[in-house]
């Protein structure tokens, strides 16, 4: 959820962006006389720079938001690696022979036990502690 979070606030971010450039350059080719006594004009170069300002620092914290998520997701990457294999090995089984069919309860009560009797920490990430 908060990935796709981050990737909406950071295409809304580049859009407006591109708003208040495209705005400020609109505003730039129409001025006629001298732009200092464009009333107009300064108060548009006002407005984007702080709204510019504004959009950076949003998209500034997308991207951390988004090397956390990363982090977070690189910490469950080897024990979902392990799970797979577990799965596909038991899933495999029934090719030696058919009696060794394995239902999914039969799979997650494997996988729960393989959990409980791994070390807290040994994937590198300790949020797998409440999966058990």
């Amino acid at each position: 959820k908060q990935w796709y979070q981050r990737r909406v606030a950071i295409t809304a971010g580049k859009q407006k962006l591109k708003d208040l450039e495209d705005t400020l350059l609109r505003e730039l080719a129409n001025s006629t006389g001298n732009m200092l006594d464009n009333t107009e004009l300064i108060s548009t170069l006002e407005d984007t720079k702080s709204k510019a300002s504004e959009v950076s620092e949003k998209l500034k914290l997308s991207v951390k938001t988004g090397t956390d998520i990363e982090k977070a997701r690189d910490g469950y990457r080897k024990a979902a690696n392990r799970g797979a294999i577990l799965f596909f090995v038991l899933s495999d089984m029934s090719v030696i022979n058919p009696m060794y069919q394995y239902s999914l309860m039969a799979f997650l009560e494997v996988f729960n036990i393989s959990l409980k009797r791994s070390l807290p920490g040994r994937y590198g990430h300790s949020a797998l502690i409440p999966l058990l």
